[in-house]
């Protein structure tokens, strides 16, 4: 198996598994839990199927209640 066809289906399996974590959780949580598991705000945005924007403005609402 060459590395770019890894690579891709570790992609798969992460947005599968990421999907699987949040399905219980409301937006914001989703956002919580996703950016404490390493994804980007393009990542997150993709997986929720919301734009990036909300999620950058969603992390810093959460960043800000959290102090």
């Amino acid at each position: 198996m060459d590395e770019k066809k890894l690579f891709n289906e570790i992609n798969i399996i992460k947005r599968l598994l990421s999907v699987i974590a949040i399905k219980d959780q409301n937006f914001k949580g989703q956002v919580k839990l996703l950016s404490e598991a390493g994804l980007s705000p393009t990542e997150i945005a993709d997986i929720t199927g919301k734009n990036s924007n909300l999620v950058n403005v969603t992390k810093h609402s959460i960043k800000k209640r959290n102090g």
